[in-house]
């Protein structure tokens, strides 16, 4: 799996990408707190629901160590950043890095050094499955 997050915060942009899950939370965790900073007084305006269904503090999910529960979290306050037209924080989960290239359209606007190892691995990738079934196939 691949695992991504891509933020804007009041016209700061930015992201990562991961094959650990918990480094991508971690980011992303460290992002809504910025964002629960921006977002000030709208804080206290809101509803802030855990996994159960239960009024928490914002802060008291993203400090709970449950992934689910931080992830729920991350998803709220970006829901409320985006209400309020002041960002997003989004999480991204991928089968493979192709999958993630393709639904970004990754080779429309990365470097010409990064297009051509994408074109590499994509090869390598085809090289790999004929190969697989070749062997496959004397089974």
């Amino acid at each position: 799996m691949i695992y991504a997050m891509t933020y804007e915060i009041e016209g700061i942009c930015g992201g990562s990408v991961n094959t650990s899950q918990m480094e991508i939370i971690n980011f992303a965790k460290s992002m809504a707190e910025t964002a629960l900073d921006q977002l000030d007084d709208a804080i206290s305006l809101g509803e802030w629901f855990d996994l159960s269904g239960n009024e928490t503090e914002p802060m008291k999910s993203l400090l709970s160590g449950d992934i689910d529960e931080i992830q729920d979290m991350i998803g709220q306050i970006s829901d409320r950043l985006k209400a309020k037209k002041m960002g997003f924080i989004d999480l991204w989960e991928y089968q493979d890095i192709f999958q993630l290239i393709e639904y970004h359209d990754v080779t429309s606007w990365c470097s010409k050094s990064l297009k051509d190892h994408i074109a590499t691995a994509r090869k390598a990738n085809c090289g790999l499955v004929q190969e697989l079934a070749n062997e496959w196939s004397n089974c």
